[in-house]
């Protein structure tokens, strides 16, 4: 599964659930109290990902995946340093929500570059959240200051990869319905995408999409702006050639 959190765009994906105690509630109902709910998980869309997926995201994006299947996912990831988002020099800035795969980077850097000074006493924050108030993640996330704390990662030593205990559950419509909307998504109407709604990911594995074909050759697939849209913001393509054994 693959999410994105893009700013100002709204959390389509919704459920209402009723509180665990509604029984209770029930039954004060009966004397004059009005039964209660609270709101459910919401969030914005969520796509499924398989092997060949090409998934494109602009600067500024939150994005996570997560594997719900079976088997390894194996991931390449391509960064533009050279967009203009990208102001200060051509370096790869990652923030993280959780884990601190960077910090465990930097401390290796410096390992490498002054091997005679021991090692150094690391202070750099955790994640994002690491820089703000219990109170304020407190109160702009509505949780409790000890879900608060426990947000800012405090001494997490974890990597890029995290271990969700339980499994993650989301919201997903079937199959089905979402691969109907996959293909009316490859249908372009014309007119100029929104943000919020453009299609973010694209297969380069399929054969009957092919570019160019030679049975005695190969074949090769091309993902431009024609096919995946959101490209044209990202001044990117991709290509994949695949040989045939004679």
């Amino acid at each position: 599964m693959h999410g994105t959190i893009i700013p100002g765009c709204p959390e389509t994906y919704q459920s209402t659930q009723q509180s665990e105690q509604q029984q209770q509630f029930q039954s004060e109902h009966e004397q004059g109290q009005q039964s209660r709910y609270r709101q459910g998980d919401q969030h914005q869309k969520v796509r499924r990902v398989r092997q060949g997926d090409i998934v494109a995201t602009p600067a500024g994006v939150a994005k996570w995946v997560y594997n719900d299947g079976d088997t390894p996912l194996v991931m390449v990831s391509l960064f533009d340093t050279s967009n203009n988002e990208n102001q200060l020099d051509n370096n790869r800035r990652s923030f993280y929500l959780g884990g601190n795969p960077q910090q465990q980077r930097e401390r290796q850097q410096r390992r490498s570059a002054y091997p005679s000074r021991g090692f150094e006493q690391d202070n750099s924050s955790n994640n994002i959240f690491s820089g703000f108030d219990d109170q304020m993640l407190a109160e702009a996330f509505g949780v409790s200051r000890d879900i608060a704390r426990k947000l800012k990662g405090q001494n997490d030593n974890r990597g890029s990869i995290v271990r969700v205990e339980s499994g993650l559950q989301v919201i997903r419509p079937p199959r089905m319905e979402e691969e109907e909307e996959e293909y009316q998504q490859e249908r372009p109407n014309g007119l100029e995408e929104p943000l919020c709604n453009i299609k973010l990911r694209v297969n380069i594995d399929n054969p009957s999409k092919s570019d160019v074909y030679n049975p005695n050759a190969g074949r090769i697939n091309r993902i431009n702006s024609r096919n995946l849209p959101i490209l044209r913001l990202l001044n990117l393509n991709a290509e994949k050639g695949v040989l045939y054994r004679v």
